[in-house]
């Protein structure tokens, strides 16, 4: 499998992460106007809540970390096998941080969301320009969607 050029990775990472800041945004409104508080707890007895800000810089973090595990699993010998694996691996580490320093469960699960739905714009365009496709095209064999 060929490799693919470096700045193209950090241009699909860049179109995954801006969809991936999108996503997490309107989770973040939807849970907001649901009532969800988000309200963490760094240090023992200090509550903090998390703004605006912080999900988009986080969005934005987590679409560095796609490109990254991206560049590097470029390297290999199977490139998107190697950066699904390692990307699933992060998600999953990623959920770590909201299970720990949340105080209700539903700001977990709603953090927890958020991690997804900037990992699928970013893991899943990533994964389709290491394997040599362009994120968004399809196939001239592949048919059309109906309805």
């Amino acid at each position: 499998m060929a490799e693919v050029q470096p700045n193209q990775l950090a241009r699909t990472a860049l179109m995954g992460g801006a969809i991936g800041v999108v996503a997490a945004l309107v989770v973040y409104g939807i849970a907001r106007l649901a009532g969800v508080e988000f309200a963490f707890y760094p240090s023992a007895g200090a509550e903090s809540s998390i703004p605006t800000i912080q999900v988009i810089l986080l969005a934005i973090a987590g679409g560095v970390a796609g490109w990254l595990l991206a560049l590097a699993a470029n390297a290999t010998q199977n490139p998107p096998r190697t950066f699904l694996i390692a990307a699933g691996i992060g998600l999953l580490l990623s959920f770590l941080a909201p299970i720990l320093v949340t105080g209700a469960v539903s700001t977990a699960l709603v953090l927890c969301l958020m991690h997804v739905a900037v990992a699928i714009p970013v893991v899943g365009m990533l994964e389709r320009t290491l394997a040599g496709e362009e994120p968004g095209r399809r196939h001239a064999t592949e048919p059309l969607p109906h309805g």
